[in-house]
């Protein structure tokens, strides 16, 4: 699932007033307590920047050789 900012804003709403029932696109859910709120924020956050951060490595990877002489 995709999250976006918007989802976030809501929920964060939610937490700073204290409430535990959030409403989002047609949807109601109430929280057990404000800690899986939290959790919940926590976890689209992390998914949101998951999202923004490549995970691949560059097809152009730079290497270091070094070469030793012994005297």
């Amino acid at each position: 699932m995709q999250f976006q900012e918007s989802d976030l804003v809501p929920l964060k709403a939610a937490l700073l007033s204290g409430v535990k029932t959030v409403s989002i696109q047609g949807r109601t859910v109430t929280f057990h307590d404000l800690r899986d709120l939290k959790n919940l924020i926590r976890e689209i956050e992390e998914n949101i920047a998951a999202q923004a951060t490549p995970s691949e490595v560059p097809e152009t990877a730079r290497t270091i050789q070094a070469r030793f002489k012994i005297k």
